[in-house]
Order: structure tokens, then sequence, then C-alpha cells
């Protein structure tokens, strides 16, 4: 906590499935698994055939490391790459917890506890997450019944908690949730991801353009909402089912509490289009941004 930064890597990311398949490492896998007597732990057999889950390092005993390193790879952790990060200025606050949640669906979740170095000394918590893909309804569904709706340990629950557990310590909930404010689940009538987060927090730093249930709000600028992604998959896309889909959408999000903080201004953008014809003329990652999602920057005062 010294340093400045911590870093949760994400168990089974994408990145580390894709690099599998790209090393064509899943025969390995599945005899090694075998050896160890963890077959039915990682692989499928439907069709009478052991075949590699599609997520087979979730909730694994242990962890992958052993079975990674039996199947041929010297150094699994640094495969793994994907995850949730926090920075912070050290020469501001002072990180005095950390805390990191899993799901039993494997969705991670970072959380620092900040106190203020100045003579105020406040207080304050930060969580970092990373919800599932996917930009139909039926992935809203699964977000919301697998990520945020659990009981005992989905998002929600770990809100509700670490808000209960001490209330004059507000807390900031940061994550790409690959859902937007206008994305609807299956039932059109059933809360999205955009509502079920900003109620448990209270509010979003893009409240001036989207109302309570995700709808956009009127403006005066001739303008489509904000965008924090903006990208065309090309045909060598490992995300094969992707490839010719236009993501362009604002899936990144910082939900606060209103009480505590109020929001001053954003620090890059809103990054806003005349359409999404012109958006296809501007698409990421470039040279000058090269990520396939612009930045999310946000000032708050303390009230």
């Amino acid at each position: 906590l010294d340093q400045g930064h911590t870093f949760l890597p994400k168990l089974g990311s994408t990145s580390m499935t894709m690099r599998i398949r790209q090393a064509r490492l899943g025969d390995s896998l599945l005899k090694a698994a075998e050896e160890m007597g963890m077959t039915a732990d990682i692989a499928d057999m439907d069709s009478g055939k052991a075949k590699l889950k599609k997520k087979p390092f979730i909730g694994l005993s242990g962890g992958s490391t052993t079975l990674l390193r039996r199947a041929g790879l010297e150094s699994p952790e640094s495969w793994d790459d994907d995850g949730i990060a926090i920075f912070w200025r050290k020469d501001r606050l002072a990180a005095t917890g950390m805390q990191a949640f899993v799901s039993s669906s494997g969705l991670p979740a970072l959380l620092v506890r900040f106190q203020e170095l100045a003579e105020t000394k406040r207080s304050f918590k930060v969580l970092g997450t990373h919800l599932g893909s996917g930009s139909a309804p039926t992935d809203e569904d699964d977000r919301l019944a697998k990520q945020l709706l659990p009981t005992d340990d989905g998002l929600l629950s770990w809100i509700r908690k670490l808000r209960q557990e001490d209330p004059s310590e507000p807390l900031f909930l940061l994550l790409d949730a690959n859902a937007h404010p206008q994305l609807r689940p299956s039932v059109a009538s059933d809360a999205n991801v955009w509502q079920s987060l900003r109620e448990s927090l209270g509010a979003s730093v893009w409240d001036d353009f989207f109302d309570a249930t995700g709808a956009e709000q009127a403006g005066a600028e001739k303008a489509d909402a904000p965008v924090t992604t903006n990208k065309l998959r090309g045909f060598d896309s490992d995300q094969v089912k992707k490839i010719g889909s236009h993501a362009y959408h604002l899936i990144d999000h910082l939900f606060y509490d209103p009480k505590a903080f109020a929001l001053a201004k954003h620090g890059f953008g809103p990054k806003r289009y005349p359409s999404k014809e012109v958006a296809m003329e501007d698409l990421l990652p470039t040279l000058s941004m090269p990520s396939d999602h612009f930045p999310l920057v946000a000032d708050f005062n303390w009230r």
C-alpha cells in the first residue's frame, strides 16, 4: 500500500483465455488436469470427450498456477494480465486498508480505503470492478443475475455492506460495466445495471446526460449522448462474434455518494459526436489515444 498502486488479477480473464487458445495449450491443459485428477474441474464432458470449459479457472481450488505450470507454462502469472488496478497520489492520500472480493461467478472487485494527509484527515473508500461483456439484453440479464444481484456475493450486496459498516466513510464505485444507461434487460420493466448501481450509491458523473432510469436528458447541444468507447472489431479479432460490430456506448462509470461529494467538473471530455457516422471517422485506438476506451476523469469537492 505504500507504493501508490495495487492490482487484483481477474482470474480466468479474456486475456488469459485468448492467449491459451493462440498458444494451442488446450490439449496440454486437459492432459495435465487428467494427471492431477482435475478433469471434472476444468472440462465439460457433454460430447463424451473432454473439452475446456469457457472459463476453466473460475472457482478452481488452490488456483490455476500449478495446473498451468504442469501444462508447460513457466510463468503463468504473466499471462493473466487483465484485472483491477487502483492508483493514488502518495503526496495527498494514505492508503489505510485494502480488501479483495471475488464472487462465486468469478466477478473480482478491489477496495482501497484512503485518508487525506491534510489536516482534515477525511476518509473515503474506492471500489473498482469490471463486469462481463456483451451488448444484448441477454448479456444485461447475465450481469444482473450473476454479478449484481446474488444476495451474499454480488456487487450490490458488497456495496450495501461497505456503506453500512461506516456511513461516515463515503464510497466511490469505478468500473467498466460493459453496460450503458440505455440498455434494457430482456424484461424491459426490470431495473438495468445503470439503475441498480446508481440507486445503490446515489449519483453518477453522467447525471447531466441521463436520468435515473437511463433515459437521455434533453440538452441544447446537437450531439449524441457521451460515449466512452468508439471502436470497430476488425477481421483479425480473437472475439469472432464481435467482428464488424461498432461499439459506440457509454460503458465506463463512476458512481458516488452525493451527500458527501459534489461533482466539480469532468477532467476529460465528455466525448460526444454529432452522429455515429461521424464517430466512425474517429475510431479507437489511435496514436493519441492508444486504448479502446476514452478516459473517465472527474474532479470532486467535499460537501
